[in-house]
């Protein structure tokens, strides 16, 4: 479990999650007249930040991970989450359009 958590793919997951939902949550909100602005998005940020320093800082703490390799495949495996995840952020926010509001979003 230790090599998935401080590997890239745990990376690439954790980026892609918080991606869909951040471009999800802030365009469902505005839809529905809720506000999504900056006082949203920042708390958001902070989050995905942390999260992704979380493995590089408990690698210090564990055995047998070295801060520099736990960097190095998260350098890798967090931009490539987060462009993945746009695209099914996108995707997924489309969907759920369509499906809510069928009278603006549906077909024509």
């Amino acid at each position: 479990m230790e090599t998935f958590t401080f590997g890239p793919f745990a990376a690439g997951a954790t980026a892609f999650a918080m991606t869909a939902g951040m471009i999800y949550m802030t365009r469902m909100r505005k839809e529905q007249g809720l506000p999504s602005g900056s006082l949203f998005l920042v708390p958001w940020v902070v989050v995905l930040t942390a999260i992704s320093l979380a493995p590089w800082a408990l690698s210090h703490t564990i055995d047998g991970h070295k801060p520099g390799d736990v960097f190095n495949a998260w350098s890798i495996g967090f931009p490539i989450g987060i462009f993945l995840g746009s695209f099914g952020g996108i995707l997924w926010t489309l969907a759920a359009l369509k499906t809510h509001f069928p009278e603006r979003y549906g077909r024509r």
